[in-house]
């Protein structure tokens, strides 16, 4: 009887041996085959991140509707091969990137992006930029260029300033805090806020700008009881929304950039000084312009422009790092991988 039940088992572990190790070995050929594509991918990825640091560097110029291809590199044992394709007719450069990542007698990985290159350093040379309307009371003086009629085909986006400054703040969880007592928080930033953010204090205090200040809200410095210093220190605050900075309270230092998807209504105590400069800017609405004292700095804003300041508005000269995309920059539009 034993020998029947050794017998059977034996029988019984021949019929399983082989469906066994098929199996085995198609695992270990569907293994083999995703590292070599998840190679491939990256290799193609790093032929789409070549071909933005090309472009945006200013190494290359690719005409209107012609292609033009890199030479081909090598990475995880894949032949990577790009291809620039200048898409005609639109207002910022856009551009069609193909990258292929070929593993020899194997298969390939190809990855299209399209994306939009775009240079804003053209705004910090003039004193006032905008595509609408100037209203300049009597008593203003403005000391630099007054561009008050910029092409709005050309006007920036607020996607590129969204990616752009993103960058700076994605790796952090989002705020709780909907107000920063500056009294209590003399370095603040890097900070990304989801929702309404309020600066406001009780004291005579300074917050030192650490980092960029990103709030998908709006933003509001409020009046307290004694004045409050907003220290730039060559830093952004970006705001996906409004920004309102109450009337004679507020005195903002250092070089830097505040920037408004929406409306600004700016009505600081002091604007930076002599040896500052502060790029105040609203992509998609006005600014209501009222610093109590002189601004040094440059202004910008898509509907209009309405300055009410008793002082002078002057364009010093650049003499520090602002934090603002000059330069090429690229954002990307579109990503496939096949």
């Amino acid at each position: 009887m034993a020998m029947i039940l050794a017998l059977i088992a034996l029988a019984l572990g021949m019929l399983m041996i082989t469906p066994t190790l098929n199996y085995m070995v198609t695992g270990l050929q569907s293994t083999i085959i995703q590292e070599r594509r998840t190679g491939e991918m990256y290799a193609a990825d790093a032929g789409i991140e070549k071909a933005i640091w090309e472009l945006t560097s200013g190494n290359l110029t690719v005409v209107e509707s012609e292609n033009l291809t890199l030479p081909q590199f090598l990475l995880n044992d894949a032949t990577v091969e790009i291809t620039i394709f200048r898409v005609p007719g639109e207002s910022f450069p856009t551009y069609q990137i193909s990258s292929t990542a070929n593993s020899t007698g194997y298969s390939n990985t190809t990855i299209e992006s399209y994306i939009e290159t775009f240079d804003l350093s053209g705004f910090l040379d003039n004193a006032i930029t905008t595509p609408g309307d100037v209203n300049q009371y009597p008593h203003v003086t403005i000391n630099g260029e007054v561009d008050d009629d910029f092409d709005p085909d050309d006007w920036p986006t607020a996607d590129q300033f969204r990616d752009y400054y993103y960058e700076d703040v994605d790796s952090l969880p989002p705020s709780g805090d909907s107000i920063i007592w500056v009294q209590d928080n003399p370095t603040v930033g890097p900070l990304y806020r989801v929702g309404d953010l309020v600066f406001d204090s009780f004291g005579a205090a300074t917050a030192n700008l650490t980092g960029t200040i990103y709030v998908v809200g709006n933003l509001d410095f409020n009046q307290a009881n004694n004045d409050y210093t907003i220290d730039l220190n060559g830093q952004t605050i970006f705001v996906d929304g409004d920004i309102y900075v109450a009337p004679n309270k507020v005195n903002f230092v250092g070089e830097g950039c505040i920037i408004a998807v929406g409306d600004i209504n700016f009505q600081p105590l002091n604007a930076t000084s002599e040896d500052g400069f502060l790029f105040l800017m609203s992509i998609e609405g006005g600014v209501e312009f009222q610093p109590h004292m002189d601004f040094y700095g440059a202004v910008a804003g898509y509907t209009n422009i309405d300055i009410h300041s008793w002082g002078t508005i002057t364009l010093p000269g650049l003499g520090g790092d602002l934090g603002f995309p000059g330069g090429e920059k690229a954002t990307i539009v579109f990503w496939k991988i096949s």
